[in-house]
């Protein structure tokens, strides 16, 4: 059989200039499929130029029987688009449908427009699922043991229960050689990859979806299969790898040791990205300087707001004080990383006042890259169920909106049209600091002129918003 993985390329406007990263999971699933006599490919259409002349290009030379897609929530729109033209190509082609937003929405999507271009859902993480699911495709054996498979039978839409996380022990590296296209990953011209040392995160915070996928549990994979993922993906050409652990700081001490092992196996020579909390950092003494010496060099720092109502509202499980995001911060740029600080605004009793504030605050304490996030009523969140019934959620359904830039919600105080404006402007306004102006040149001052030039080029009319909100 010939297998083709496709992933989306929908990105959030702005940070595809920026970075353009392979899907790990589409990887993993061909790293841990177990027939070898079946041929598996990967198509990662972020980096293609013309992405559906790239699908239509390789359905005809591939000539697949089956597809699967990979897509976050507001990718959602293009899959069920690329699933058309492939039964469109060829009916009989086999299409099944996984990743975040297909196990958040699982019971609706087969109901939406187009939907019946996808023959199966696989919910969760699906290592071991697309292999069975395979096999009882070949076979005609039922699909009733399927664990987190939907899909129709006799006119009923049939959902499987989930049987619980993997162990994680069990799965093989991730298969990058089964990507078609091979370059063009990169992060600020960087080439760039992906790998994962843990899965999960055992906080439940609201406005988070990670807990459909993962429960709240937290699995660590073994530091001699992590040194041989950092190696695999740099003999594919890496020279940074953004970490794509959901709370890789939540065991700080384990984080330590990992920076060791990297540093020891003489792994500190390429680029390291990662996610990291407040929390985790503060209460691991040290933890900075080894992560600057292993070779992080950015940090994504959830700050999510300084407001103690709106963290209230949210449910974050650990509340930082304004002098523990200090301190953080403070101890990660004296070890010469760069901080990229995020914060999540439009909560139901935000004001002009509670977002300005948030602003100031990332001024004050010099934030190399301060990002504003729209607060987005997730699907399965519990901030979903209770923005709904307080009447805030202004989209309910359109998911392409749903990339945490634009505004689908209102506040007690403010229009989803005046929070946009507002996260807008406030993003201008953040440029204006001439030290940061030019950090943010210096980090890769080619590669910026660049993007610079061609965006006056191909937007000059965003250039001149641009200008005229920074002077607001």
């Amino acid at each position: 059989m010939k297998i083709l993985l496709v992933s989306s390329s929908v990105t959030v406007f702005g940070l595809d200039r920026v970075t353009r990263l392979p899907n790990l999971g589409l990887c993993s699933i061909a790293g841990n499929y177990d027939c070898p006599d079946d041929e598996i490919k990967i198509l990662d259409l972020v980096v293609a130029k013309e992405p559906e002349k790239t699908f239509l290009a390789t359905l005809t030379s591939f000539q697949p029987e089956l597809v699967g897609f990979s897509c976050m929530i507001f990718q959602f729109s293009e899959i069920v688009q690329l699933a058309r033209i492939v039964k469109k190509f060829y009916r009989d082609i086999t299409t099944i449908l996984g990743g975040y937003y297909a196990t958040v929405d699982y019971d609706n999507i087969f109901d939406y427009q187009g939907c019946d271009a996808i023959d199966y859902i696989l919910r969760n993480e699906c290592e071991k699922s697309f292999n069975d699911l395979i096999k009882s495709i070949k076979s005609g054996i039922g699909f009733e043991n399927i664990s987190s498979l939907s899909y129709r039978s006799n006119g009923q839409i049939i959902h499987n229960p989930c049987s619980g996380v993997l162990d994680i022990d069990e799965l093989s590296l991730p298969k990058r050689s089964a990507r078609i296209i091979k370059k063009g990953f990169h992060f600020m011209g960087i080439p760039a990859d992906t790998i994962e040392t843990s899965r999960g995160c055992p906080n439940n915070c609201k406005f988070c979806s990670i807990t459909q996928m993962y429960g709240t549990t937290f699995r660590t994979f073994k530091f001699e299969r992590v040194l041989a993922d950092i190696q695999d993906a740099k003999n594919h050409g890496a020279k940074l790898l953004l970490f794509t652990d959901d709370n890789i700081t939540i065991d700080g001490k384990r984080y330590l040791e990992l920076c060791d092992a990297i540093i020891n196996s003489g792994l500190n020579d390429i680029i390291y990205i990662t996610q990291a909390s407040i929390t985790g950092i503060k209460k691991t003494p040290g933890l900075a300087e080894k992560m600057a010496k292993a070779g992080v060099k950015f940090v994504l720092l959830g700050i999510e707001n300084i407001i103690e109502e709106n963290l209230s509202i949210t449910a974050k499980s650990k509340r930082n004080t304004k002098s523990d995001i200090q301190d953080v911060i403070h101890d990660l740029r004296k070890s010469g990383i760069i901080v990229i600080g995020t914060f999540i605004l439009g909560n139901p009793n935000d004001t002009e006042e509670t977002m300005v504030a948030n602003y100031e605050f990332a001024n004050e304490i010099d934030i190399d890259i301060p990002f504003f996030l729209l607060l987005t009523p997730f699907p399965r969140t519990k901030i979903r169920e209770e923005l709904l019934e307080a009447g805030l959620i202004t989209n309910l359904n359109d998911y392409s909106k749903y990339d945490m830039f634009q505004a689908n919600v209102r506040t007690h105080y403010l229009s989803p049209e005046r929070l946009f404006e507002l996260r807008e402007e406030i993003s201008f306004r953040i440029l204006k600091k001439p030290s940061r102006i030019i950090r943010l040149i210096l980090l890769r001052p080619s590669y910026l002129f660049k993007v610079a030039i061609d965006h006056i080029i191909h937007h000059p009319g965003e250039i001149f918003n641009y200008l005229k909100g920074m002077f607001r």
